[in-house]
Protein backbone atom coordinates (compact mmCIF):
# COMPACT_ATOMS: atom_id res chain seq x y z
CA UNK A 1 0.00 0.00 0.00
CA UNK A 2 1.55 3.68 -0.90
CA UNK A 3 1.24 6.02 1.60
CA UNK A 4 0.09 10.15 -0.11
CA UNK A 5 2.80 12.00 -0.52
CA UNK A 6 2.33 15.24 2.19
CA UNK A 7 2.95 18.88 1.15
CA UNK A 8 6.32 19.94 1.50
CA UNK A 9 4.94 22.41 3.95
CA UNK A 10 3.52 19.77 6.42
CA UNK A 11 6.77 18.54 6.60
CA UNK A 12 10.06 19.29 9.26
CA UNK A 13 12.04 17.08 7.13
CA UNK A 14 14.26 17.35 4.12
CA UNK A 15 11.19 16.50 0.95
CA UNK A 16 14.56 14.63 -0.36
CA UNK A 17 14.20 11.56 1.05
CA UNK A 18 11.21 10.22 -1.56
CA UNK A 19 12.18 9.51 -4.89
CA UNK A 20 11.99 12.02 -8.05
CA UNK A 21 9.22 9.97 -9.76
CA UNK A 22 6.82 10.78 -6.41
CA UNK A 23 8.54 14.28 -6.32
CA UNK A 24 7.41 14.96 -9.76
CA UNK A 25 3.82 13.83 -9.44
CA UNK A 26 3.10 15.31 -6.04
CA UNK A 27 4.23 18.49 -7.71
CA UNK A 28 1.79 18.28 -10.68
CA UNK A 29 -0.85 17.85 -8.20
CA UNK A 30 0.22 21.32 -6.70
CA UNK A 31 0.30 22.82 -9.98
CA UNK A 32 -3.57 21.66 -10.50
CA UNK A 33 -4.76 22.78 -7.00
CA UNK A 34 -2.96 26.17 -7.37
CA UNK A 35 0.23 25.09 -5.18
CA UNK A 36 2.92 25.95 -6.91
CA UNK A 37 5.07 27.49 -3.89
CA UNK A 38 4.75 23.60 -2.90
CA UNK A 39 5.29 22.80 -6.68
CA UNK A 40 8.39 24.83 -6.74
CA UNK A 41 9.80 23.50 -3.18
CA UNK A 42 9.08 19.55 -5.00
CA UNK A 43 10.86 20.15 -8.35
CA UNK A 44 13.54 21.67 -6.64
CA UNK A 45 14.12 18.76 -4.77
CA UNK A 46 13.53 16.66 -7.82
CA UNK A 47 16.31 18.21 -9.83
CA UNK A 48 18.54 17.85 -7.21
CA UNK A 49 18.38 14.51 -7.31
CA UNK A 50 18.82 14.47 -10.83
CA UNK A 51 21.43 16.83 -12.14
CA UNK A 52 21.26 15.98 -15.97
CA UNK A 53 17.34 15.78 -16.17
CA UNK A 54 15.86 18.19 -18.39
CA UNK A 55 12.22 17.43 -18.20
CA UNK A 56 12.15 18.32 -14.14
CA UNK A 57 13.88 21.42 -15.00
CA UNK A 58 11.21 22.50 -17.71
CA UNK A 59 8.38 21.26 -14.64
CA UNK A 60 10.28 23.23 -12.24
CA UNK A 61 10.33 26.79 -14.61
CA UNK A 62 6.58 26.19 -14.98
CA UNK A 63 6.15 26.49 -11.23
CA UNK A 64 8.57 29.56 -11.02
CA UNK A 65 6.60 31.51 -13.78
CA UNK A 66 3.28 30.88 -11.92
CA UNK A 67 4.82 32.31 -8.63
CA UNK A 68 6.36 35.25 -11.41
CA UNK A 69 9.88 34.23 -10.53
CA UNK A 70 10.80 35.51 -14.16
CA UNK A 71 14.14 35.49 -13.93
CA UNK A 72 14.60 32.40 -11.81
CA UNK A 73 12.67 30.96 -14.50
CA UNK A 74 14.58 32.11 -17.52
CA UNK A 75 17.54 30.56 -15.76
CA UNK A 76 16.02 27.06 -14.98
CA UNK A 77 14.71 26.80 -18.41
CA UNK A 78 18.28 27.64 -19.85
CA UNK A 79 19.50 24.60 -17.82
CA UNK A 80 16.73 22.69 -19.30
CA UNK A 81 17.36 23.70 -23.00
CA UNK A 82 21.22 23.03 -22.71
CA UNK A 83 20.17 19.58 -20.88
CA UNK A 84 18.02 18.96 -23.74
CA UNK A 85 20.15 20.28 -26.30
CA UNK A 86 22.31 17.52 -25.70
CA UNK A 87 20.29 14.88 -25.76
CA UNK A 88 19.62 16.20 -29.66
CA UNK A 89 23.12 16.70 -30.03
CA UNK A 90 23.58 13.08 -28.98
CA UNK A 91 21.47 12.16 -31.18
CA UNK A 92 22.03 13.90 -34.45
CA UNK A 93 25.94 15.23 -33.64
CA UNK A 94 27.49 12.42 -31.03
CA UNK A 95 31.11 13.56 -32.18
CA UNK A 96 30.31 17.31 -31.01
CA UNK A 97 29.95 16.23 -27.50
CA UNK A 98 33.77 14.90 -27.17
CA UNK A 99 35.82 16.29 -24.90
CA UNK A 100 37.99 16.99 -27.73
CA UNK A 101 36.22 17.67 -30.79
CA UNK A 102 37.90 19.72 -33.29
CA UNK A 103 36.93 22.79 -34.55
CA UNK A 104 36.04 21.13 -37.94
CA UNK A 105 33.87 18.49 -36.13
CA UNK A 106 32.16 21.30 -34.26
CA UNK A 107 31.72 23.37 -37.02
CA UNK A 108 29.86 20.66 -39.28
CA UNK A 109 27.69 19.40 -36.56
CA UNK A 110 26.15 23.45 -35.78
CA UNK A 111 25.69 24.33 -39.30
CA UNK A 112 23.84 20.77 -39.48
CA UNK A 113 22.31 21.22 -36.82
CA UNK A 114 20.87 24.56 -37.78
CA UNK A 115 20.15 23.55 -40.81
CA UNK A 116 17.67 21.06 -39.39
CA UNK A 117 15.89 23.76 -37.40
CA UNK A 118 17.46 22.44 -34.36
CA UNK A 119 18.31 25.60 -32.64
CA UNK A 120 18.71 25.07 -29.01
CA UNK A 121 21.27 22.06 -29.70
CA UNK A 122 23.11 24.42 -32.47
CA UNK A 123 23.44 26.90 -29.85
CA UNK A 124 25.30 24.66 -27.79
CA UNK A 125 27.63 23.63 -29.84
CA UNK A 126 27.69 27.48 -31.14
CA UNK A 127 28.77 28.76 -27.31
CA UNK A 128 31.51 25.79 -27.30
CA UNK A 129 33.25 27.22 -30.35
CA UNK A 130 33.04 30.64 -28.96
CA UNK A 131 34.98 29.48 -26.06
CA UNK A 132 37.31 28.19 -28.49
CA UNK A 133 37.22 30.92 -31.19
CA UNK A 134 35.85 34.79 -29.48
CA UNK A 135 37.19 36.50 -31.97
CA UNK A 136 35.17 35.10 -34.99
CA UNK A 137 32.38 37.68 -35.72
CA UNK A 138 29.93 35.59 -37.87
CA UNK A 139 29.91 32.88 -35.76
CA UNK A 140 28.54 35.21 -33.04
CA UNK A 141 26.07 36.71 -36.01
CA UNK A 142 24.89 32.57 -36.38
CA UNK A 143 24.62 32.21 -32.83
CA UNK A 144 22.18 35.70 -32.38
CA UNK A 145 20.10 34.11 -35.27
CA UNK A 146 19.83 30.73 -33.52
CA UNK A 147 18.75 32.46 -30.03
CA UNK A 148 16.15 34.60 -31.96
CA UNK A 149 14.76 31.29 -33.94
CA UNK A 150 13.95 30.12 -30.42
CA UNK A 151 12.28 33.39 -29.40
CA UNK A 152 15.27 34.21 -26.91
CA UNK A 153 15.05 37.55 -27.75
CA UNK A 154 17.43 39.48 -24.94
CA UNK A 155 19.93 36.95 -25.66
CA UNK A 156 19.53 36.91 -29.29
CA UNK A 157 20.03 41.12 -28.91
CA UNK A 158 22.77 40.64 -25.95
CA UNK A 159 24.48 38.68 -28.46
CA UNK A 160 24.23 40.31 -31.48
CA UNK A 161 25.45 43.86 -29.10
CA UNK A 162 28.69 41.98 -28.54
CA UNK A 163 29.10 41.46 -31.99
CA UNK A 164 29.04 45.58 -32.95
CA UNK A 165 31.26 45.88 -30.28
CA UNK A 166 34.06 44.27 -31.24
CA UNK A 167 33.14 44.31 -34.79
CA UNK A 168 31.30 47.20 -35.82
CA UNK A 169 29.60 45.76 -39.43
CA UNK A 170 26.37 47.68 -41.23
CA UNK A 171 25.18 44.36 -41.93
CA UNK A 172 25.39 42.73 -38.71
CA UNK A 173 24.02 46.13 -37.52
CA UNK A 174 20.69 45.69 -38.87
CA UNK A 175 20.12 41.85 -37.52
CA UNK A 176 20.00 44.34 -34.14
CA UNK A 177 17.78 46.43 -35.35
CA UNK A 178 15.58 44.10 -36.43
CA UNK A 179 15.33 42.46 -33.44
CA UNK A 180 14.38 45.54 -31.24
CA UNK A 181 10.50 44.81 -32.55
CA UNK A 182 10.57 41.23 -31.51
CA UNK A 183 11.35 42.49 -28.41
CA UNK A 184 8.52 44.60 -27.81
CA UNK A 185 10.53 47.61 -28.63
CA UNK A 186 8.52 51.14 -28.97
CA UNK A 187 8.74 52.78 -31.80
CA UNK A 188 11.37 55.56 -30.33
CA UNK A 189 13.78 52.59 -29.62
CA UNK A 190 13.82 51.32 -33.63
CA UNK A 191 14.18 54.94 -34.55
CA UNK A 192 17.23 55.32 -31.70
CA UNK A 193 19.01 52.10 -33.04
CA UNK A 194 18.39 53.30 -36.65
CA UNK A 195 20.08 56.83 -35.60
CA UNK A 196 22.77 54.80 -33.95
CA UNK A 197 23.56 52.63 -37.16
CA UNK A 198 23.92 55.93 -39.22
CA UNK A 199 26.28 57.61 -36.74
CA UNK A 200 28.64 54.25 -37.30
CA UNK A 201 27.99 53.05 -40.02
CA UNK A 202 26.79 55.56 -43.21
CA UNK A 203 29.08 57.50 -44.85
CA UNK A 204 29.67 61.31 -44.27
CA UNK A 205 29.46 62.58 -48.00
CA UNK A 206 27.15 61.85 -50.08
CA UNK A 207 27.01 62.02 -53.80
CA UNK A 208 25.68 65.85 -55.11
CA UNK A 209 21.92 66.05 -55.67
CA UNK A 210 21.24 67.04 -59.55
CA UNK A 211 19.64 70.11 -60.38
CA UNK A 212 16.36 68.28 -61.52
CA UNK A 213 15.24 64.92 -61.97
CA UNK A 214 16.15 63.30 -65.08
CA UNK A 215 12.96 61.44 -66.82
CA UNK A 216 14.96 59.62 -69.67
CA UNK A 217 12.44 59.69 -72.51
CA UNK A 218 10.13 61.44 -70.28
CA UNK A 219 9.45 58.97 -68.07
CA UNK A 220 10.54 59.08 -64.29
CA UNK A 221 12.36 56.28 -63.87
CA UNK A 222 11.97 53.70 -61.13
CA UNK A 223 14.91 51.57 -59.22
CA UNK A 224 13.74 48.79 -57.04
CA UNK A 225 16.27 47.07 -54.79
CA UNK A 226 15.59 43.17 -53.70
CA UNK A 227 18.26 40.58 -52.35
CA UNK A 228 16.10 38.48 -54.81
CA UNK A 229 12.92 38.87 -56.71
CA UNK A 230 12.61 34.84 -56.34
CA UNK A 231 8.88 33.47 -55.29
CA UNK A 232 9.29 34.77 -51.98
CA UNK A 233 6.94 36.68 -49.54
CA UNK A 234 7.77 39.83 -51.21
CA UNK A 235 6.79 39.19 -54.51
CA UNK A 236 3.40 38.72 -53.31
CA UNK A 237 3.42 42.24 -52.62
CA UNK A 238 5.52 43.78 -55.74
CA UNK A 239 5.39 41.29 -58.70
CA UNK A 240 1.68 43.10 -58.79
CA UNK A 241 3.02 46.39 -59.10
CA UNK A 242 5.44 45.78 -61.26
CA UNK A 243 3.46 44.24 -63.49
CA UNK A 244 0.78 46.98 -64.12
CA UNK A 245 3.22 49.97 -63.73
CA UNK A 246 2.32 52.28 -66.33
CA UNK A 247 4.92 51.99 -68.70
CA UNK A 248 4.50 55.48 -70.39
CA UNK A 249 5.04 57.35 -67.64
CA UNK A 250 7.52 54.98 -65.74
CA UNK A 251 10.84 53.51 -66.67
CA UNK A 252 11.18 50.17 -64.05
CA UNK A 253 14.72 49.37 -63.43
CA UNK A 254 15.06 46.20 -61.11
CA UNK A 255 18.65 45.55 -58.85
CA UNK A 256 18.68 42.25 -58.07
CA UNK A 257 21.15 40.57 -55.33
CA UNK A 258 21.05 37.34 -57.00
CA UNK A 259 19.80 35.73 -60.81
CA UNK A 260 16.65 35.48 -62.06
CA UNK A 261 16.21 31.92 -59.66
CA UNK A 262 13.17 30.92 -60.67
CA UNK A 263 9.76 31.52 -63.20
CA UNK A 264 8.70 34.55 -60.92
CA UNK A 265 12.05 35.92 -61.07
CA UNK A 266 12.63 35.36 -64.68
CA UNK A 267 8.99 36.83 -65.67
CA UNK A 268 10.10 40.22 -63.41
CA UNK A 269 13.23 40.19 -65.32
CA UNK A 270 11.60 40.08 -68.58
CA UNK A 271 8.86 42.87 -67.56
CA UNK A 272 11.84 45.09 -66.25
CA UNK A 273 13.26 48.13 -68.86
CA UNK A 274 16.63 47.18 -67.70
CA UNK A 275 17.42 44.22 -65.04
CA UNK A 276 21.03 44.13 -63.50
CA UNK A 277 22.22 41.70 -60.90
CA UNK A 278 24.83 43.68 -58.69
CA UNK A 279 25.80 40.85 -55.97
CA UNK A 280 29.35 41.57 -56.79
CA UNK A 281 29.29 45.04 -56.83
CA UNK A 282 30.79 46.68 -53.56
CA UNK A 283 28.31 49.63 -52.50
CA UNK A 284 30.74 52.67 -54.30
CA UNK A 285 30.39 50.55 -57.36
CA UNK A 286 26.87 49.91 -56.80
CA UNK A 287 26.15 53.77 -56.34
CA UNK A 288 27.59 54.38 -58.94
CA UNK A 289 25.78 52.34 -61.41
CA UNK A 290 22.70 54.02 -60.33
CA UNK A 291 23.99 57.27 -60.67
CA UNK A 292 24.94 56.12 -64.79
CA UNK A 293 21.27 54.54 -64.88
CA UNK A 294 19.65 57.87 -63.86
CA UNK A 295 17.50 56.35 -61.56
CA UNK A 296 14.86 58.90 -59.99
CA UNK A 297 13.55 57.19 -57.21
CA UNK A 298 15.14 54.56 -55.86
CA UNK A 299 13.30 52.22 -53.64
CA UNK A 300 14.07 49.58 -50.74
CA UNK A 301 12.38 47.04 -50.53
CA UNK A 302 14.21 44.83 -48.06
CA UNK A 303 15.12 47.49 -44.70
CA UNK A 304 17.36 46.25 -41.42
CA UNK A 305 16.97 42.39 -42.99
CA UNK A 306 19.32 40.13 -44.45
CA UNK A 307 20.77 40.63 -47.31
CA UNK A 308 20.35 44.26 -46.81
CA UNK A 309 22.27 47.47 -48.90
CA UNK A 310 21.19 50.17 -46.64
CA UNK A 311 24.85 51.43 -47.10
CA UNK A 312 24.24 51.88 -51.08
CA UNK A 313 21.32 53.91 -49.68
CA UNK A 314 23.30 55.88 -47.33
CA UNK A 315 25.26 57.07 -50.30
CA UNK A 316 22.21 58.74 -51.50
CA UNK A 317 22.90 58.24 -55.54
CA UNK A 318 19.58 58.81 -56.47
CA UNK A 319 17.54 62.53 -55.83
CA UNK A 320 15.06 60.60 -54.46
CA UNK A 321 14.95 57.67 -52.01
CA UNK A 322 11.93 55.18 -50.62
CA UNK A 323 11.65 52.63 -47.83
CA UNK A 324 9.05 50.33 -48.85
CA UNK A 325 6.85 47.16 -47.92
CA UNK A 326 9.58 44.24 -46.72
CA UNK A 327 10.17 46.93 -43.44
CA UNK A 328 7.82 49.85 -43.15
CA UNK A 329 9.73 50.71 -39.60
CA UNK A 330 12.15 53.67 -39.29
CA UNK A 331 15.48 52.46 -40.88
CA UNK A 332 16.83 55.82 -39.21
CA UNK A 333 18.28 56.86 -42.44
CA UNK A 334 17.59 60.34 -43.04
CA UNK A 335 18.88 59.67 -46.87
CA UNK A 336 15.60 57.61 -47.24
CA UNK A 337 12.90 60.47 -48.60
CA UNK A 338 9.60 58.72 -47.84
CA UNK A 339 8.18 55.63 -46.09
CA UNK A 340 4.95 54.37 -47.73
CA UNK A 341 2.19 53.66 -45.02
CA UNK A 342 -1.07 52.19 -44.83
CA UNK A 343 -3.49 55.21 -43.79
CA UNK A 344 -4.13 53.19 -40.29
CA UNK A 345 -0.44 52.79 -39.70
CA UNK A 346 0.51 56.52 -39.15
CA UNK A 347 -2.56 57.84 -37.70
CA UNK A 348 -1.28 58.44 -34.48
CA UNK A 349 -0.91 61.85 -32.50
CA UNK A 350 3.50 61.62 -32.43
CA UNK A 351 3.83 58.88 -35.22
CA UNK A 352 5.93 61.11 -37.75
CA UNK A 353 8.61 62.17 -34.71
CA UNK A 354 9.62 58.80 -34.45
CA UNK A 355 10.28 58.39 -38.15
CA UNK A 356 13.55 59.70 -39.89
CA UNK A 357 11.63 59.82 -43.19
CA UNK A 358 8.78 61.52 -43.86
CA UNK A 359 5.39 59.04 -43.84
CA UNK A 360 3.52 59.36 -47.19
CA UNK A 361 0.00 57.40 -46.52
CA UNK A 362 -0.56 55.33 -49.73
CA UNK A 363 -4.58 54.58 -49.13
CA UNK A 364 -6.10 51.17 -46.85
CA UNK A 365 -3.20 48.92 -47.69
CA UNK A 366 0.35 48.89 -47.32
CA UNK A 367 0.65 47.45 -50.67
CA UNK A 368 -1.21 44.67 -53.15
CA UNK A 369 -1.32 41.26 -52.43
CA UNK A 370 -1.57 38.21 -54.75
CA UNK A 371 -1.91 34.75 -53.25
CA UNK A 372 -0.44 31.69 -54.17
CA UNK A 373 -1.98 30.32 -57.72
CA UNK A 374 -2.68 26.45 -55.85
CA UNK A 375 -4.63 28.49 -52.85
CA UNK A 376 -7.29 25.64 -51.70
CA UNK A 377 -10.89 27.05 -51.75
CA UNK A 378 -12.49 28.11 -48.27
CA UNK A 379 -14.06 25.38 -45.62
CA UNK A 380 -16.43 25.62 -43.66
CA UNK A 381 -15.07 25.90 -39.64
CA UNK A 382 -14.13 22.42 -38.43
CA UNK A 383 -16.06 23.03 -35.46
CA UNK A 384 -18.85 22.12 -36.82
CA UNK A 385 -17.41 18.99 -37.41
CA UNK A 386 -14.94 18.05 -34.46
CA UNK A 387 -17.40 19.68 -31.73
CA UNK A 388 -14.40 21.39 -30.33
CA UNK A 389 -12.61 25.10 -30.90
CA UNK A 390 -9.16 24.66 -32.99
CA UNK A 391 -7.27 28.26 -32.64
CA UNK A 392 -3.83 28.56 -33.99
CA UNK A 393 -1.00 30.44 -34.71
CA UNK A 394 1.52 30.56 -37.53
CA UNK A 395 4.45 32.90 -36.87
CA UNK A 396 7.57 33.24 -35.73
CA UNK A 397 8.14 31.81 -32.29
CA UNK A 398 10.07 35.05 -31.31
CA UNK A 399 6.31 36.30 -31.87
CA UNK A 400 5.08 33.92 -29.18
CA UNK A 401 6.02 36.10 -25.76
CA UNK A 402 5.14 34.93 -22.62
CA UNK A 403 2.52 38.04 -22.68
CA UNK A 404 0.94 36.01 -25.20
CA UNK A 405 1.01 33.23 -24.03
CA UNK A 406 -0.93 34.13 -20.61
CA UNK A 407 -3.00 36.34 -23.15
CA UNK A 408 -4.32 32.62 -24.59
CA UNK A 409 -3.93 30.33 -21.90
CA UNK A 410 -6.81 32.60 -20.75
CA UNK A 411 -9.17 32.12 -23.72
CA UNK A 412 -7.86 28.05 -23.48
CA UNK A 413 -9.14 27.77 -19.42
CA UNK A 414 -12.32 29.81 -20.28
CA UNK A 415 -12.55 26.31 -23.19
CA UNK A 416 -11.74 23.15 -22.01
CA UNK A 417 -11.81 21.31 -24.83
CA UNK A 418 -10.33 23.95 -27.32
CA UNK A 419 -6.60 23.32 -28.55
CA UNK A 420 -4.28 25.43 -30.06
CA UNK A 421 -2.29 24.61 -32.97
CA UNK A 422 1.09 26.33 -33.38
CA UNK A 423 3.42 25.87 -37.23
CA UNK A 424 6.45 26.99 -37.80
CA UNK A 425 9.42 25.47 -39.43
CA UNK A 426 11.31 26.65 -36.13
CA UNK A 427 8.81 24.15 -33.88
CA UNK A 428 10.84 21.33 -35.13
CA UNK A 429 13.24 22.32 -32.20
CA UNK A 430 12.28 19.95 -29.88
CA UNK A 431 13.65 22.34 -26.63
CA UNK A 432 11.41 24.69 -28.25
CA UNK A 433 8.59 22.67 -28.21
CA UNK A 434 9.14 21.99 -24.62
CA UNK A 435 9.59 24.96 -23.65
CA UNK A 436 6.52 26.47 -25.09
CA UNK A 437 4.79 23.74 -23.11
CA UNK A 438 6.49 24.85 -20.08
CA UNK A 439 5.24 27.80 -20.40
CA UNK A 440 1.46 27.29 -20.99
CA UNK A 441 1.76 24.82 -18.05
CA UNK A 442 2.37 27.26 -15.74
CA UNK A 443 -1.35 28.75 -16.85
CA UNK A 444 -2.50 25.90 -16.02
CA UNK A 445 -2.97 24.59 -19.64
CA UNK A 446 -1.45 20.71 -20.42
CA UNK A 447 0.82 20.04 -23.19
CA UNK A 448 -2.30 18.22 -24.42
CA UNK A 449 -3.89 21.06 -25.84
CA UNK A 450 -1.33 22.85 -27.61
CA UNK A 451 -0.05 20.61 -30.82
CA UNK A 452 2.74 21.46 -33.48
CA UNK A 453 1.94 19.40 -36.44
CA UNK A 454 5.14 18.83 -38.67
CA UNK A 455 5.86 22.26 -40.66
CA UNK A 456 4.67 22.21 -44.49
CA UNK A 457 5.46 24.09 -47.85
CA UNK A 458 3.34 25.28 -50.42
CA UNK A 459 0.01 23.94 -50.91
CA UNK A 460 0.31 22.10 -47.62
CA UNK A 461 1.03 24.69 -46.02
CA UNK A 462 -1.90 26.41 -47.04
CA UNK A 463 -4.04 23.71 -46.70
CA UNK A 464 -3.17 23.47 -42.71
CA UNK A 465 -5.40 26.61 -42.32
CA UNK A 466 -8.85 24.35 -42.93
CA UNK A 467 -8.11 22.89 -39.99
CA UNK A 468 -7.78 25.76 -38.16
CA UNK A 469 -11.29 27.80 -37.11
CA UNK A 470 -9.34 30.39 -35.63
CA UNK A 471 -6.37 32.39 -36.08
CA UNK A 472 -4.51 33.88 -32.91
CA UNK A 473 -3.09 37.08 -34.10
CA UNK A 474 0.46 37.40 -31.40
CA UNK A 475 1.54 41.15 -30.40
CA UNK A 476 2.96 43.49 -30.17
CA UNK A 477 4.51 42.21 -32.87
CA UNK A 478 1.40 41.06 -35.54
CA UNK A 479 1.54 39.43 -38.82
CA UNK A 480 1.23 41.11 -42.25
CA UNK A 481 1.94 37.89 -44.74
CA UNK A 482 0.48 35.20 -42.21
CA UNK A 483 -2.35 37.00 -41.93
CA UNK A 484 -3.19 37.54 -45.51
CA UNK A 485 -2.09 33.76 -45.64
CA UNK A 486 -4.79 33.12 -43.16
CA UNK A 487 -7.64 35.52 -45.02
CA UNK A 488 -6.90 34.90 -48.37
CA UNK A 489 -7.27 30.83 -47.09
CA UNK A 490 -10.80 31.93 -45.59
CA UNK A 491 -9.80 31.77 -42.27
CA UNK A 492 -10.83 34.42 -39.52
CA UNK A 493 -8.17 36.20 -37.99
CA UNK A 494 -8.71 37.85 -34.85
CA UNK A 495 -6.23 41.02 -33.72
CA UNK A 496 -6.27 43.88 -31.27
CA UNK A 497 -5.30 47.40 -32.16
CA UNK A 498 -2.16 48.86 -30.11
CA UNK A 499 -0.50 51.96 -30.30
CA UNK A 500 2.74 51.81 -32.23
CA UNK A 501 2.75 50.77 -36.04
CA UNK A 502 3.66 47.25 -35.65
CA UNK A 503 1.00 46.22 -33.83
CA UNK A 504 -1.72 47.79 -35.83
CA UNK A 505 -0.01 45.79 -38.81
CA UNK A 506 -3.39 43.33 -38.49
CA UNK A 507 -6.21 45.46 -37.89
CA UNK A 508 -5.49 47.63 -41.22
CA UNK A 509 -5.32 44.53 -43.02
CA UNK A 510 -8.95 43.30 -41.38
CA UNK A 511 -10.21 46.53 -41.83
CA UNK A 512 -9.21 46.45 -45.10
CA UNK A 513 -11.07 43.37 -46.09
CA UNK A 514 -14.42 44.42 -44.05
CA UNK A 515 -14.08 42.49 -41.13
CA UNK A 516 -13.69 45.03 -38.73
CA UNK A 517 -15.36 42.81 -35.75
CA UNK A 518 -12.29 41.25 -35.39
CA UNK A 519 -10.38 43.86 -34.69
CA UNK A 520 -10.27 44.78 -30.77
CA UNK A 521 -9.53 47.25 -28.60
CA UNK A 522 -8.16 45.84 -25.46
CA UNK A 523 -7.02 42.55 -24.64
CA UNK A 524 -9.78 42.22 -22.20
CA UNK A 525 -11.92 42.25 -25.39
CA UNK A 526 -9.34 40.08 -27.61
CA UNK A 527 -10.18 37.36 -24.99
CA UNK A 528 -13.79 37.65 -24.69
CA UNK A 529 -14.67 37.60 -28.52
CA UNK A 530 -12.47 34.31 -28.82
CA UNK A 531 -14.53 32.67 -26.11
CA UNK A 532 -17.49 34.58 -27.75
CA UNK A 533 -16.83 33.17 -30.95
CA UNK A 534 -15.68 29.85 -29.85
CA UNK A 535 -19.23 28.97 -27.59
CA UNK A 536 -21.19 29.92 -31.58
CA UNK A 537 -20.28 27.75 -33.46
CA UNK A 538 -22.74 28.91 -36.60
CA UNK A 539 -22.37 32.88 -36.07
CA UNK A 540 -18.36 31.73 -36.42
CA UNK A 541 -18.90 29.93 -39.59
CA UNK A 542 -21.18 32.98 -40.59
CA UNK A 543 -18.05 35.15 -40.38
CA UNK A 544 -15.73 32.45 -41.81
CA UNK A 545 -18.45 32.74 -45.09
CA UNK A 546 -16.98 36.53 -45.30
CA UNK A 547 -13.80 36.33 -44.88
CA UNK A 548 -12.14 35.01 -48.64
CA UNK A 549 -14.62 36.93 -50.22
CA UNK A 550 -13.73 39.90 -48.55
CA UNK A 551 -9.97 39.78 -49.00
CA UNK A 552 -10.98 39.02 -52.65
CA UNK A 553 -13.40 42.25 -52.58
CA UNK A 554 -10.24 44.15 -50.90
CA UNK A 555 -7.94 46.44 -52.15
CA UNK A 556 -5.43 43.81 -51.44
CA UNK A 557 -6.66 42.54 -54.75
CA UNK A 558 -7.43 45.69 -56.79
CA UNK A 559 -3.72 45.44 -58.70
CA UNK A 560 -4.28 48.16 -60.96
CA UNK A 561 -5.98 50.35 -58.30
CA UNK A 562 -3.36 50.60 -56.03
CA UNK A 563 -0.30 51.00 -58.30
CA UNK A 564 -2.39 53.97 -59.99
CA UNK A 565 -2.49 55.25 -56.40
CA UNK A 566 1.20 54.45 -55.64
CA UNK A 567 2.38 56.04 -59.27
CA UNK A 568 0.31 58.94 -57.73
CA UNK A 569 2.50 59.15 -54.59
CA UNK A 570 5.22 58.47 -56.99
CA UNK A 571 4.80 61.99 -58.76
CA UNK A 572 4.02 63.65 -55.52
CA UNK A 573 7.44 62.82 -54.45
CA UNK A 574 8.71 63.83 -57.35
CA UNK A 575 6.76 67.15 -58.18
CA UNK A 576 7.91 67.63 -54.09
CA UNK A 577 11.74 67.84 -55.02
CA UNK A 578 14.10 70.15 -55.07
CA UNK A 579 17.68 70.11 -55.32
CA UNK A 580 18.49 71.92 -51.88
Amino acid sequence: MTTALPKPSDFEVSVLGYEPAELIKAAGDCMASGGYVDAETLLRAAATKRPQDAETRYRLAGAQIALGKLEEAQRTLAEARDLHGRLVIQTMAPKALAPDASTADLVEAAEMLYANNQMAAATHVMQRLMEMHPAEPGLRLKLGLALQHQGRMDEAIATYEGALRHWPSAEDHSYLHYARAFQRATPDAMLQEGLRWVELHAPKTQAPRPPALHRPDGRLRIGYFAPLFNQHQLSKFIQPVLEHHDRTRFSVVCYSGAPAGDDTAKAIKAGADLWREVELFDDDAFARQVVEDKIDVLVDLWGHTAGSRLLLFARKPAPIQLSWINYVETTGLTQFDYVLHADGYSDLPDAQDLYSETILPIGPIVAPYRPSHDIPPPNDTPMLTSGAMTFGCFGHPAKITLEVIATWASILEALPEAKLVLRSVYFDDLPLKRTIWAQFDAFGIGAGRIVFPPFASGKDFLLAYHAVDLILDPFPYQGLTTTLDAISSGVPVLTWRGDHMHNRIAAVTLRACGLDELVCESREAYVQTAIDLAGDPQRLNALRARVRPGFDASAYRDEVGFTRRYETALEVMADAYRPG
